[in-house]
């Protein structure tokens, strides 16, 4: 190869380098779940294929009192943070009263000064595309500033939180308070309004790519379908054994059916006694649910771990457990668990069990029974023999959703080039149906 050679390679390089910048209400260090994994994840990859990536973020107001937007180079990724001024941030939402909540949202709704500061970020770094994600606390306003200045844009949705005020809809509870009462359809009305139709709309789950659209958002918007990416690691190692351990790692809050596992664990470990479950994450059930455990030593309780500290608790366990009681998206743990070989046990609500093949890498149950749940851990535990070809097969499915895969799809959805794009009709989601023995169907 010449040096002529090597300079044209360059030169080719740096004019198919794109400019992206990724916003996001939340970023770590300041971060609360999934979605902000997934926006660190998107970050990083996109970076690694070549491409000049920015982040613009949200803080608490630092400790000079500034909340001015500041740039700090975090693995060559500009971050930009800013605290936008509102009554309190959008990381300490869960600490305040509901009136309080309601006035936040008012104003988080058209947040002038998060826009401004946005406006002049983009300004001095002229993207040649936007990829927003969560927006709640950065401010709805965003969408309108990235209009004005021409600029592609892509979003991603991670919840019902444009439809519902709370970012929740539990199951049994899919109207009223929360959820259909005037206020917060008002807050969905400005919702669409706010966002309007970005030029293309990402959903991980084909459930809420339909969840939106029968509510009349992004009419204009090419909907695509495109998972969570899963973490570039190695298969955890898995050592035989008479015990069945399960893991439940996320937030640990009652509409995630932490209560619900504890209880269908305590009802199985009379007549299935080598059993175990490990608990990782915080959150405001936690104390309720070492209550519910009472003294047994089989559940253990470990705290919040970070993404690094992952393969420590997945070597461990036979089966992850998503025992959600609200409509998520696609609980990130799913592909995290399927990356590291180890299936997964999932309630059938939202779009949480798309990815789960029944009976192949994992087990679909009724969400919010009881029963239904204590039969999926008792055939975990009784069918020993299936572990290693569910493992195999959670272990493929992650091969498909790769970071590097993940990154070249964005791009070519960035591009306009995205086969998925020619796709003009509603995307349909995947339904499970419940048989009266509680047992689950899959595809």
């Amino acid at each position: 190869m010449t040096h002529e050679d090597v300079n044209e390679g360059t030169i080719l390089l740096y004019l198919l380098r794109m400019r992206i910048c990724l916003i996001s209400n939340l970023y770590p260090p300041y971060a609360r779940g999934g979605a902000e994994r997934v926006v660190e994840t998107e970050a990083r990859a996109l970076k690694a294929i070549g491409h000049d990536v920015c982040v613009i973020t949200a803080e608490p107001v630092r400790d000079d009192g500034s909340v001015a937007p500041r740039m700090t180079d975090e693995g060559g990724i500009r971050v930009w943070r800013f605290h936008p001024l509102n009554l309190f941030f959008y990381g300490d939402i869960g600490r305040h009263s509901a009136p309080s909540r309601l006035l936040w949202h008012a104003w988080d709704a058209w947040n002038p000064h998060a826009a401004e500061c946005v406006e002049a970020i983009l300004k001095k770094e002229r993207p040649d595309v936007v990829h927003t994600h969560s927006l709640k606390g950065i401010g709805l306003s965003v969408p309108r500033v990235i209009r004005s200045l021409g600029i592609r844009h892509v979003h991603t949705l991670h919840d019902v939180q444009l439809a519902a005020p709370s970012g929740l809809i539990i199951k049994g509870r899919e109207s009223g308070l929360g959820v259909t009462d005037p206020v917060s359809a008002l807050f969905a009305r400005s919702a669409r309004r706010a966002l309007g139709s970005p030029d293309a709309v990402i959903s991980p789950s084909k459930f809420l790519l339909d969840f939106y659209r029968v509510r009349g958002f992004f009419p204009a918007s090419q909907a695509v379908f495109l998972p969570n990416p899963a973490p570039r690691v190695r298969p955890a190692p898995h050592a035989p054994s008479v015990e069945t351990r399960f893991l439940f790692l996320g937030q640990i809050e009652t509409h995630k059916g932490i209560l619900l596992l504890v209880e269908a664990f305590r009802r199985l470990s009379k007549d299935r006694p080598k059993i175990r479950l490990d608990v990782v994450g915080s959150g405001a059930a936690a104390d309720e649910a070492r209550r519910a455990a009472g003294k047994d030593v089989r559940v253990a309780f470990y705290g919040k771990k970070s993404p690094t500290q992952f393969m420590e608790m997945f070597s461990k366990a036979d089966y992850a457990v998503v025992p959600s009681l609200c409509y998520e998206n696609a609980p990130t743990v799913i592909v995290e668990s399927f990356a590291y070989g180890v299936p997964v046990i999932v309630a059938d609500i939202g779009g949480a069990a798309e990815l789960v093949r029944h009976g192949e890498n994992g087990l679909v149950f009724e969400a919010g029974n009881v029963a239904a749940l204590v039969a999926a851990l008792k055939r975990a535990c009784d069918e020993k023999g299936a572990w290693p070809g569910r493992s195999k097969a959670a272990r493929r499915s992650a091969e498909l959703l790769t970071e590097d895969r993940h990154a070249e799809r964005l791009v070519a959805l960035y591009d306009e080039k995205d086969p998925a794009l020619a796709h003009r009709g509603p995307v349909v989601p995947i339904r499970y149906r419940a048989k009266p023995t509680g047992a689950y169907t899959g595809r």
